[in-house]
């Protein structure tokens, strides 16, 4: 493999981990916005539910708020799912990348062996 592509493969792996943590950081900002409302809408069901009178009205809010904390509780386990995939995905490439910069000093250092041994030769 030549250095160009070398560095063209070097260049794509760190421009595919940006890519990684510009995702992250975008579904974090926009679970994050999520879990605001929802605990807006828990707490606004809350007050609700301590000012109702009516019993059936006040268990079906309970039961809206169960609802609410699941759904919130699926979200933060699906934003702790996909961090641990990243990281497993960023873990890879940095592997890779860490063999490919390997190569390229195996690479380099035959090279450095050939040329000695065509100095010697031309002696």
């Amino acid at each position: 493999m030549g250095f160009r592509k070398r560095l063209k493969s070097l260049k794509f792996i760190e421009k595919l981990m940006s890519l990684q943590m510009q995702f992250l950081q975008k579904a974090k900002r926009q679970n994050f916005r999520r879990n605001v409302i929802y605990a807006e809408s828990n707490r606004f069901l809350q007050k609700q539910i301590t000012q109702e009178i009516n019993v059936n009205k006040r268990e079906q809010q309970l039961q809206e708020i169960d609802e609410i904390t699941e759904k919130l509780d699926e979200y933060i386990q699906n934003i702790s799912d996909m961090g641990q995939q990243l990281r497993l995905i960023n873990d890879f490439l940095n592997h890779i990348r860490k063999r490919l910069l390997r190569v390229e000093g195996k690479i380099n250092q035959m090279k450095d062996q050939l040329n000695s041994m065509g100095n010697d030769i031309n002696f």
